[in-house]
């Protein structure tokens, strides 16, 4: 599937293409970039589609972080597992 927010001109297209294949998924696998703090696209995508279908169906949703060696992961405290002040 395409990237949220890869392209603005066709948001539309693929926001239909996601509630097209959202009731065939059995897992939902969501990978968010780490080194990028930018999450409005995400989070509108995810109230506005992944909600909505998540409400109606138990299709499990796994987020997933990568690339986790690029900054600002690298700041992660393991010990308290959260992410640091940067």
């Amino acid at each position: 599937m395409p990237g949220v927010g890869e392209c603005q001109d066709k948001e539309t297209e693929y926001a239909e293409r996601y509630c097209e294949m959202l009731p065939r998924l059995d897992l939902i696998l969501w990978v968010i970039k780490a080194d990028d703090r930018a999450l409005s696209i995400d989070a509108k995508c995810y109230k506005q589609l992944i909600r909505p279908h998540l409400c109606e169906h138990n299709t499990p949703l796994l987020f997933v972080v990568n690339p986790i060696d690029k900054e600002p992961s690298r700041e992660w405290n393991s010990a308290s597992k959260s992410p640091g002040l940067q």
